[in-house]
């Protein structure tokens, strides 16, 4: 299967949007060096959404070395992050009708191992590693290496 595409229950390419029914999961591969991957899952407000990391590892700097989902706390993002205050190389999440703007908008959430959303979410997931979107404290993205694997449940 392509790294775009949707493995498990799902069924939709990243990139596409579908609305998405209710009691079901999907799974994501999440790539360190994409900046707010696009999920293609529509949340409706209806029901509540569950997010969890269930493997890999990803860096959000080569130097310090590769991390899980909860990222490196010893780095704390700066402002231009999309999360800052937050560890560098955590697991953050947006959902919205439109892809997240390069500065760090409002809406973004730490997932880290997992989150649960309550009903009432609306718009498309997105997901990412917490770094220096707009390359102000280095290269950004450009140096990010490994994956995380995501499984989210609707419902």
């Amino acid at each position: 299967m392509p790294p775009w595409a949707i493995d498990g229950a799902g069924d939709c390419a990243v990139g596409w949007t579908h609305e998405a029914p209710m009691n079901r999961i999907y799974n994501y591969t999440v790539y360190a060096n994409i900046h707010w991957m696009n999920t293609g899952l529509a949340l409706n407000g209806t029901a509540g959404v569950a997010i969890a990391a269930v493997g890999g590892q990803w860096t959000a700097n080569p130097g310090t070395g590769m991390v899980g989902a909860t990222g490196n706390a010893e780095f704390i993002a700066k402002d231009g992050y999309a999360l800052p205050g937050a560890p560098e190389g955590l697991l953050v999440g947006y959902v919205g009708s439109t892809p997240p703007p390069d500065a760090a908008p409002p809406g973004v959430f730490a997932i880290g191992q997992g989150i649960t959303l309550p009903p009432g979410q609306q718009g498309v997931l997105y997901l990412a590693i917490n770094d220096d979107i707009p390359a102000l404290y280095g290269v950004g993205f450009a140096d990010n290496e490994g994956t995380i694997q995501v499984k989210v449940t609707v419902g």
